[in-house]
């Protein structure tokens, strides 16, 4: 398979991927699986240029049309294979999906690519009733569970937020009623890129999973009235 050498870190074994193309020829199109790019971009300064972008293909990767195994190349300075050119990331992220559950007060957020966990500023999420708002109510706070970026974001709700969304007849009582809207701040990739916004009206984002409440109400204290009155 193919090796990626990471200068200063070591090689990232590719787990797989599809060829662009079945025909012979001398040269060979190849797409990375979702699990190796999200990998790649978590490693700081890697990927960024040609400067830092090199590969090795192990003998049994492809032969040639006589079954020749193609030439093993060491993972050694100068050894290696380096690009010839190179397309930096300028793509926006985008929020694909998202599930709410108000049993544990937590919302899962899936978004196109991995971002940058340090850059999420939940206080530009808005949760609204519909495709276009009635009602909604913009998140104070909450933290995210964990610190390495990713493209899955779990926010744990604040206790306010989650107390005010608990306390709505109509918003986030079902997957009908409930809908994401931010704008660009809300987060960056991993190469600086703004989030593409989701607005009212316009591309509000349904969630996928919803789950209700299920936790029963307790009573922790209660006053006495004053019998004599």
């Amino acid at each position: 398979g193919f090796l990626v050498d990471v200068p200063g870190i070591g090689q990232l074994q590719l787990t797989g991927g599809t060829r662009g193309t079945n025909t012979n020829g001398m040269s060979l199109q190849f797409f990375f699986n979702r699990e190796d790019v999200e990998l790649f971009r978590k490693v700081p300064n890697f990927l960024d240029g040609i400067s830092n972008t090199f590969l090795r293909i192990e003998s049994s990767t492809i032969r040639d049309m006589a079954g020749n195994m193609a030439e093993n190349k060491p993972s050694l300075p100068g050894q290696y294979v380096v690009a010839d050119s190179f397309v930096e990331d300028y793509l926006a992220p985008e929020l694909v999906a998202v599930s709410l559950n108000m049993t544990d007060g937590t919302l899962l957020l899936e978004f196109s690519e991995t971002v940058q966990r340090s850059t999420f500023k939940s206080n530009f999420l808005t949760i609204q009733n519909g495709f276009n708002a009635t009602d909604s109510y913009t998140l104070t706070g909450g933290t995210t569970e964990g610190t390495e970026d990713d493209y899955l974001v779990k926010l744990i709700l604040s206790t306010v937020d989650f107390q005010q969304l608990q306390s709505r007849d109509d918003l986030a009582k079902s997957v009908e009623s409930t809908f994401i809207v931010y704008g660009s701040d809300l987060v960056e990739d991993t190469k600086d890129n703004k989030i593409i916004p989701r607005l009212n009206a316009i591309n509000p984002l349904q969630v996928a999973e919803y789950t209700r409440d299920r936790v029963d109400p307790k009573v922790f204290q209660f006053l006495l009235l004053d019998l004599n009155l």
